[in-house]
């Protein structure tokens, strides 16, 4: 018995190709630059620093967003991005570059409402990011 090994061959480069071009080399989400603190340093090192801005991410269909203190209040990820830049960069300019910013989801929040607030945060040209265990 005779194997047919050239078409063998073409049927494994037909498959490759295939599967060359069906595939998505895309990320499906930013890469998300995170440096977690340890757990000795998490109260922070400097006593006088800023507080940071808690943006917490809540369960309620409706007005989702919330900061915490007197600051305009977003109700998406737009607004949120709006509020934050005008603080960054507006003409008080608030709040500086590596400013803390600390996300707070509530245990019940949509992990896609958690994700669109970090990206809001990262694109408003924020650098020190971190999340607030709700534990």
């Amino acid at each position: 018995m005779v194997l047919a090994v050239v078409s063998l061959i073409d049927v494994v480069f037909l498959l490759l190709l295939y599967f060359l071009c069906t595939a998505k080399f895309g990320t499906s989400e930013e890469v998300f630059p995170l440096e977690i603190p340890a757990a000795a340093s998490a109260e922070g090192s400097n006593p006088a620093a800023a507080p940071p801005l808690v943006v917490r991410v809540t369960d309620a269909a409706q007005g989702w967003l919330r900061i915490d203190g007197d600051w305009p209040q977003p109700r998406n990820e737009q607004e949120l991005l709006t509020v934050l830049q005008d603080l960054r960069t507006g003409d008080s300019s608030m709040l500086a570059i590596d400013h803390s910013i600390l996300i707070a989801p509530h245990p019940h929040a949509a992990w896609g409402n958690v994700v669109s607030t970090y990206n809001a945060v990262v694109r408003a040209g924020f650098t020190n990011i971190g999340f607030e265990s709700s534990l």
